[in-house]
């Protein structure tokens, strides 16, 4: 068994609908094996806030988070911690996920 690194980007209004849709995704693309590689190996995580994130969505917010990721290496095996890149202009929220899946 190894692990493989993740990072998924998708806007909802929700962290947990974010999320469930990824992993949806996942399953769909790549099947049930809990070995996949994918989100769909990980359990929802916690919310990671770098300082220096603004509070609506940019691309600043997309190079901020992925700096952020590489610094706490990935974060944790079966955890799909994620950060919030902001409000987008129809109101819903980017999010970013991260972590080891399975492999």
């Amino acid at each position: 068994m190894g692990a493989q690194t993740f990072i998924n980007e998708k806007k909802a209004s929700s962290p947990r609908q974010a999320f469930e849709e990824l992993v949806e995704q996942a399953i769909y693309d790549y099947g049930h094996d809990a070995y996949n590689g994918t989100i769909s190996t990980c359990g929802l995580g916690r919310e990671r806030r770098p300082l220096d994130i603004k509070p609506n969505f940019c691309k600043e917010n997309i190079n901020i988070a992925y700096k952020y990721i590489q610094d706490h290496d990935y974060g944790k095996k079966w955890v799909a911690d994620y950060i919030d890149l902001g409000k987008t202009e129809d109101g819903e929220h980017y999010y970013m996920f991260y972590g080891w899946a399975s492999c």
